[in-house]
């Protein structure tokens, strides 16, 4: 069933695009704490101005530089870089070297059968944990901890679809 439209008042922050897919970074006005909220362009209905509402600015929010620590668009204010060190096996650590994931990314080991050990300085969302799924086989999450038993619990569930 699909949902109904709302009508929201919303402060708009930033327009950015991830994967060919535009978003809206903007401030829903009943946030009862400093947040920024995240809709896809694509799933607006219409836009109004509203003449009604004092525009209102997140102190915390800094359009230039909030998604630096980020892969994607989802980041909460809150929200804060880890330290997200992934094994690439030898097929995929030179293509991973020359599109890194991220700007952060360091090859911290080569070892001996061609694979890489390298380390993200990134928040920790659903994005990122796409794009270590997409590799499959070819990458796994060393640390941090909590990171690694979710990718895994993404594989045993995707495995069990696959098991008769």
């Amino acid at each position: 069933k699909a949902r109904q439209p709302e009508a929201l008042v919303v402060y708009p922050y930033l327009l950015k695009e991830y994967r060919n897919r535009w978003f809206l970074i903007c401030e829903k006005s009943t946030n009862r704490s400093p947040q920024v909220n995240i809709f896809a362009l694509d799933r607006i209905h219409s836009v109004k101005l509203d003449k009604d509402h004092q525009f209102r600015k997140c102190v915390d929010f800094d359009p230039e530089h909030f998604f630096d620590d980020t892969i994607g668009v989802t980041k909460q204010i809150s929200d804060k870089a880890r330290r997200v060190v992934i094994k690439i096996d030898r097929q995929q650590a030179p293509y991973v070297e020359s599109k890194p994931f991220h700007k952060s990314q360091k090859v911290e080991q080569r070892f001996h059968d061609g694979s890489i050990q390298l380390s993200l300085k990134v928040v920790i969302n659903n994005e990122l944990e796409r794009l270590i799924l997409g590799y499959g086989g070819h990458a796994e999450v060393m640390a941090p901890p909590e990171f690694r038993n979710r990718i895994a619990e993404s594989i045993r569930i995707a495995a069990n679809h696959y098991s008769d």
